[in-house]
């Protein structure tokens, strides 16, 4: 027992500040005691009997940000609430024994429990007080008087406040805007500008927008100062507002290049020496050796290479040349540090050391950037290692132990277990240990394993499945029931114009059936009603298999199937090498829905030239189909 509270004595000294030590209630109840003062350090309160613990201040509550914010859960939502502490034994009620010295806040603010204790009455007949470990809700309140609810043990009370809204007492500049020198009539640009706003209750808090500045613009040179309102309050900061346009930029070039143009790769850009002359709207011009942006500053790419030089709004350029310095050797500087290796382990080259020679460049050393080979260290015994770094090499040594697999373990099994017969085995959520004669763990999922079967042919309430790495075998079960059909649809429909009479084949469909667990299948034994084309326009055409049903409709065209002549033309006798006159005649068509229609326009009549003498038979086609009338020719 000494022990014990030795432990828990020098755990309280290394974690918790003086002002709050986390004790041993006589009942054995953990209680957090002390001042339960607001102070801007946070200490750990324990949550739960698992010991996770969230970081509050002395008095429970979460504390506030740097900008006087509430605190906030990890995923950025303001707290609502503070949970407490899991008492030891059955709480039968609580009461509150003095309220907290605090009773009157600002909106949003944290609530304050110091000076909050709780008489706690147990189901065991005894009774103690806290100070602290209880928990309650809300964390924060909004304007009006509010009733704090207090909560330990499953048992509450309450205590009441009062809320004021927090209003703005004034503004301060915390950073003046990017730009501060403008030629004469430009308008302020207030990016960057950023103002504290602070309340009442001591809170301030950054502001970026929402404000505004005046005057907008200045047109006489010289410092300004600008006045920026924010909900009725104001601040101050200056700009320097140039005479004429000698603020704006017009060109800037390279009068003077670096002392420095030619470098070796990854070495960084030196502007000794450089000059840049800025040229000025009003004529003006000065030259610059500093204050000026260039980019690329680390030189990475061999060969010329183009610097952007930047001053204010304009850009120019030179360039430089960059080489490749020869590497002249290298050197293993120190070795890895782990040698010895199993079979199948990867190089670790963690510990490397090379010494780079240049011809030109100082040596210098490099954990990075080589590279090794073999990477796989596969054959037992002594494997010596190549490292390459730039077309140069050097080799050690390491040892490799043979490692075999001894055993493989399914640690979680597929989160899917009931299957339908047909379905795909689906090994999400399977997770497998190897465990080597090395002691080496290697984690597997399903994507690495082998299972058998892959797909389920029949019912079982555990049908075995097999899994199988290197050569180890274990096995889990999943259930599979009957997979009973669903619904049978007609996948592909004729695409072709049928007539009356034609009889619609299975040769010209495809049916599938869809069973329950959604697998489709296609299926021949199906019987087709109503198959023969009966009448001209859709014809509905039903499929069953077994006890389902289904359809679908087909178009069919109506055909002629004879053509007759309904009245001859009025002019039947003529002279020879008069030529025939169908005027008056009438031709019906008969179809093979029974209609009936008239085609005269749209017949074909010979002959047109009456030479012959005597009677002449006259041939109407339509369609393939022949009617017939006579006429009688004289000299």
């Amino acid at each position: 027992m000494k022990r014990i509270l030795c432990a828990l004595l020098i755990f309280s000294m290394l974690i918790i500040p003086a002002a709050c030590q986390r004790t041993e209630a006589p009942d054995g109840e953990k209680t957090v005691t002390g001042a339960n003062t607001a102070a801007p350090g946070q200490i750990p309160v324990w949550d739960d009997e698992e010991g996770e613990t969230s970081a509050r201040n002395e008095d429970g509550a979460q504390g506030e940000g740097e900008d006087g914010e509430p605190a906030r859960n990890e995923d950025g939502a303001p707290v609502t609430a503070i949970t407490a502490a899991v008492p030891d034994k059955e709480v039968k009620s609580i009461s509150i024994k003095t309220g907290p010295k605090n009773t009157v806040y600002y909106a949003g603010s944290p609530i304050d429990t110091t000076g909050l204790t709780v008489n706690v009455k147990f189901k065991d007949g005894t009774e103690k007080t806290i100070a602290g470990g209880y928990g309650y809700s809300p964390a924060t309140a909004n304007e009006g008087v509010k009733k704090i609810t207090v909560s330990y043990g499953g048992k509450t009370d309450t205590f009441s406040i009062k809320v004021k809204d927090d209003a703005l007492k004034g503004i301060s500049v915390k950073s003046k805007p990017n730009r501060q020198n403008y030629a004469a009539n430009e308008k302020i640009d207030t990016a960057g500008l950023v103002i504290n706003a602070q309340y009442e209750s001591g809170t301030v808090r950054a502001v970026s927008d929402g404000f505004t500045v005046s005057p907008a613009s200045f047109s006489s040179a010289g410092q300004h100062s600008v006045t920026v309102s924010y909900g009725g309050k104001t601040a101050t900061f200056t700009v320097t507002v140039r005479s004429g346009k000698s603020a704006l930029v017009s060109t800037i070039r390279v009068t003077q290049k670096p002392k420095r143009t030619v470098y070796y790769l990854g070495e960084k850009l030196d502007t000794s020496g450089m000059i840049v002359t800025v040229n000025y709207t009003d004529g003006t011009s000065e030259e610059l050796k500093e204050g000026f942006k260039c980019a690329p500053v680390n030189l990475s790419e061999k060969g010329v290479q183009k610097i952007i030089v930047t001053y204010g709004s304009k850009s120019t350029a030179f360039n430089v040349t960059v080489k490749e310095d020869t590497v002249k050797g290298i050197t293993i500087k120190k070795g890895p540090n782990k040698i010895n290796y199993y079979q199948g382990d990867v190089l670790d080259t963690e510990g490397l050391e090379l010494t780079v020679d240049f011809e030109n460049a100082a040596s210098k050393t490099i954990t990075s950037g080589f590279a090794c080979t073999p990477t796989h260290l596969n054959e037992p015994g002594l494997q010596e290692i190549t490292v390459t770094y730039a077309g140069k090499k050097r080799t050690f040594t390491v040892r490799v132990k043979e490692d075999t697999l001894e055993s493989i373990e399914i640690m979680t099994g597929p989160s899917k277990r009931t299957y339908y017969v047909g379905d795909t085995l689906d090994t999400k959520g399977l997770t497998v240990r190897a465990v080597y004669l090395s002691g080496r763990v290697v984690a597997l999922t399903g994507n690495d394993v082998t299972c058998s079967p892959s797909v389920f042919r029949g019912e079982g309430a555990s049908v075995p499945v097999a899994v199988s790495y290197g050569g180890k075998t274990v096995h889990f079960g999943v259930k599979v029931i009957a997979n009973p059909v669903k619904e049978i649809f007609v996948d592909k429909k004729p695409t072709k114009t049928y007539k009356i009479g034609d009889t619609v084949s299975k040769d010209d469909i495809t049916v599938k059936v869809k069973y329950e667990n959604g697998n489709t299948e296609t299926i021949t034994g199906f019987t087709l009603h109503n198959a023969q084309i009966k009448k001209a326009g859709p014809n509905y055409i039903e499929v069953t298999y077994g006890d389902y049903a289904t359809g679908f409709t087909v178009n069919a065209e109506d055909t002629v199937t004879d053509i007759y002549i309904e009245l001859n033309p009025k002019k039947l006798d003529y002279k020879k090498g008069e030529k025939l006159d169908t005027s008056g005649m009438t031709v019906k068509a008969k179809y093979a829905s029974g209609d009936t229609k008239t085609v005269t326009d749209e017949c074909y009549v010979s002959p047109r030239d009456l030479n012959g003498i005597g009677q002449q038979k006259i041939t109407v086609v339509y369609q393939g189909l022949t009617a017939y009338f006579y006429v009688t020719v004289t000299e």
